[in-house]
This record gives structure tokens, sequence and C-alpha cells, in this order.
């Protein structure tokens, strides 16, 4: 009986739920501190950070049932971040301020501090803050090297202050942004529902954890119940690609990086790649011919 519905929920453990709640937590201060409460935008920042959160547990609660519900669920949740991070190249762009490019020494600095809490993140931005205001003190003086000196020393203690306020909106936007766009890059899908970790970033999948890890090693009294969510995978897959208006889908159309599913699936008894069907009456199909490794028929 255990093995009919398998492992799902334990969201809290994945990485991609952590960082969505870090980024709506911080999206959360920065809103109240940085917009209008008035105003649309507010609410609608906080309410697409709390949608990628909600999402990916809902989507982690139903895995072991409902894998379409999981797939819809996962790309709430992307489309959900994908809003926010708009929201804050918006706010950036709007004040004339530029994103931080992703060689960018301060956002890796960021990411290699690994924040757990909005309040830590809080405290990274003021440093970085002071840090580049206190550069701009010292980089911005003219005349003479004793003049420049001179004027440095009068006006640190309270021009540096003023920066560093000034500073501070610019640096907590664009710290959300690079935590939104990591928080959407580990919901690419095959991350959550697959197992999948080419970049890193969901390491750490404990028991219960993942979504169904389907892919790659699989217990081998399991086998039968891993490719049987292959194609239900695919096939759900399939008719999202078919709605947005492809009759006909190929593989390219449902697999890679910008598609729905990360990697191609493989028959985890005979390593085959599955047979895609063909129009909207077709099913995916498991070229192994072993028993059981078949989507039923509709009738």
């Amino acid at each position: 009986m255990s093995e009919l519905i398998q492992k799902h929920g334990g969201y809290r453990k994945l990485k991609s739920f952590q960082v969505a709640q870090l980024v709506y937590d911080v999206t959360v201060r920065f809103c109240d501190r940085s917009v209008d409460r008035r105003s649309r935008t507010h609410d609608q920042m906080v309410q697409a950070a709390r949608s990628g959160v909600q999402n990916i547990a809902e989507g982690s609660q139903a895995s072991a049932t409902a894998k379409k519900t999981e797939l819809k669920l996962t790309q709430v949740a992307r489309a959900s971040l994908e809003e926010l991070k708009l929201d804050y190249e918006d706010f950036l762009r709007q004040r004339g301020l530029a994103q931080w490019e992703r060689e960018n020494p301060l956002r890796q600095a960021l990411i290699d501090r690994r924040c757990q809490t909005a309040q830590e993140v809080a405290a990274w931005v003021r440093e970085a803050a002071r840090g580049s205001s206190e550069g701009r003190g010292q980089s911005g003086q003219g005349g003479s090297a004793a003049s420049g000196a001179e004027a440095s020393t009068k006006s640190t203690p309270s021009t540096l202050s003023a920066k560093s306020t000034q500073t501070y909106p610019e640096f907590s936007a664009k710290a959300a942004l690079a935590l939104a766009a990591g928080a959407f890059t580990t919901l690419r899908f095959g991350y959550m529902v697959f197992g999948i970790d080419p970049l890193g970033l969901t390491k750490s999948y404990e028991s219960g954890a993942t979504v169904t890890p389907v892919i790659g090693e699989v217990n081998s009294h399991s086998q039968r119940n891993a490719c049987l969510a292959n194609l239900k995978q695919i096939q759900a897959a399939r008719e999202q690609v078919m709605m947005s208006g492809i009759a006909d889908p190929k593989p390219s159309d449902i697999y890679g990086p910008s598609s729905y599913i990360l990697v191609e699936p493989v028959c985890p008894s005979t390593k085959q790649p599955y047979k895609l069907g063909i129009g909207f009456e077709g099913i995916p199909q498991c070229l192994s011919g072993l028993p059981g490794h078949a989507l039923p028929s509709e009738p």
C-alpha cells in the first residue's frame, strides 16, 4: 500500500519553498518601507510573493495523487514570482537605477551570505549600502589631495549617513530582486517535480521533502509506479502545450530549460525515452513493453 501513494509533502524542507518564503518576508518588509501602503502596487507585490509560497506548498501536498495539479500549481508559483520580479524591476527603472548584473560582486556576496531571515537580509543591505556610500564619498572628492582629505574629514559623518539612507531602498530592491530570481530558478519545472538539481540550488532533499523524484535511481520495487508517474507528467505537459495552440507537440515543445519539463525522462527500468502520443487523442507510451508500464486507455 505504501508504494501506491508515493512520498509527498514535506515542502518546508524544499529549498524552493525556503527561498520563496524568504522572498515573501523580504517583500513585506520592503513594501512597508519603500512603497505607499495605499497603492495597488503594495498589495500586488505582497500577494504575488505570498502566492509563490502558497502554491509550492499546495503542489507538494498534491504531488502523490494529482500530478497534473502539481504541474499547474508549480506554474502558478513561477508566474507569481515572475510578476514580483517585474515589480522590483519597475521600481528600479522608474528611479533610473540599474539592476545588478549576474557577475556583480554585491549580488554574489548576498548569495554567499546565505541569509535565512528578512532581518539577516536587512542587515546585509545596511552593510552594503554603507560600504557603497563610503566608497562614493572617497572617490567623489575633487581638488588637491590635501583639500580633498580635509573636505572628506569634515563632511563624512553627515553626508555618508544621508547617502546610506538614500541608497538603502535601492539596495533593498536589488537584493529582493536577486532573491526572487533565485526562487524562480529553483522552480523551473523539473527541479521541484523530478528532483533534478543541475545548478546546486536545491540540495538536501530529505525523505518526503521532494515532490516525487521519478528520475534517476529508483527503488526496484517502485519502478513501475515511477514509470507511470513519468507518463502522467508527460501527458500533463502535452495537454498544456496543446492548450497553447500546438496540435501535435514535439519533444522540443515539452522538454528543455524553457519548456515544461527540464530534462527528458526515461523509463527507470530500461532507461529508454518515452514515445509521445500523436494529436489530442494520443497518449505517451513506454517502449519497454513491461507489464504495468502504460497509462490506461480511455474508453
